[in-house]
């Protein structure tokens, strides 16, 4: 039996010609958070709507290990549905004993009692975004896809959603795209990123039973350079062939990974070295 929930091989993807997708090369395990990461055009969105089967074309192999439910980016605007209609219409669907156990857990958690009368065309974003990531996970599947699903969420949600995801790992695969990476970093396990084609594991919250340090390898680039004056107190090492080793201790990695990620900066390698 297969620990991989998804696997994708040299997974490439062109639109009038040119590359989208170059040469992806990925294995997300089962039970884990993988967050797909990459600037604005990258082909985030492309690379999930491939994963859910609803782009068919493209070069390469794709495995999947399991039922898939996908959360769209853009939720219809049409839907002269009103809240509760669409809700008992999916529970017709996808009916099963847990399917309106989790409806209702959902609803009341991210406080949409009184709003299930409202028409899903006359909602608010954050409203139509509430009900697009109920709709994905209320279904019983192996895999959940996510694509920015804290969009248009107040704080409250958000804080909800996180835990949440956090809690269905640990009998599901979640993959997703999100701005939220401040505070999604500490419960993602693993990260892909378009733009490098580099997938690795997000260790920030694992407990080593021996203290050692991190060696971070980054490109060098403006973007790099401008945000490592703003690192302190870490080992900086500027290479031969275009990269930068950033020699981190167990406690401030979480930090400095942070910084990294949200300023897109391109990770190559993140490996254990001795202590300082």
């Amino acid at each position: 039996m297969s620990l991989s929930a998804i696997e994708g091989v040299q997974i490439t993807k062109q639109f009038n010609k040119q590359n989208i997708l170059n040469d992806l090369n990925f294995r997300v395990p089962k039970h884990s958070i993988t967050l797909v990461n990459g600037k604005n055009g990258s082909g985030k969105s492309i690379t999930l709507k491939i994963i859910a089967g609803l782009i068919t074309q493209f070069d390469g192999s794709l495995l999947i290990n399991g039922k898939i439910s996908y959360a769209v980016d853009i939720f219809p605007n049409n839907l002269s549905l009103t809240i509760n209609e669409y809700f008992e219409f999916l529970l017709k669907v996808h009916s099963n004993n847990q399917t309106k156990v989790k409806l209702n857990y959902l609803i009341n958690h991210l406080k949409l009692s009184s709003f299930l009368n409202q028409k899903l065309k006359d909602c608010s974003k954050g409203t139509k975004q509430k009900v697009n990531v109920i709709q994905c996970l209320i279904k019983n599947a192996d895999i959940y896809i996510l694509d920015e699903p804290f969009s248009g969420l107040d704080q409250n949600a958000t804080k909800f959603l996180i835990n949440y995801l956090d809690w269905l790992k640990l009998s599901s695969t979640i993959i997703l795209t999100s701005h939220e990476l401040n505070q999604l970093i500490n419960i993602t396990t693993h990260i892909l990123n378009i733009e490098t084609g580099i997938f690795y594991i997000n260790d920030i919250n694992k407990n080593h039973l021996v203290a050692t340090s991190k060696l971070i390898v980054v490109k060098n680039d403006s973007v790099t350079i401008n945000l490592l004056k703003e690192i302190q107190n870490q080992k900086i090492t500027y290479t031969d062939n275009n990269k930068i080793s950033i020699q981190t201790n167990q406690s401030d990695l979480n930090l400095v990974l942070k910084q990294l990620i949200v300023h897109n900066c391109e990770i190559l390698e993140i490996k254990d070295v001795k202590n300082f």
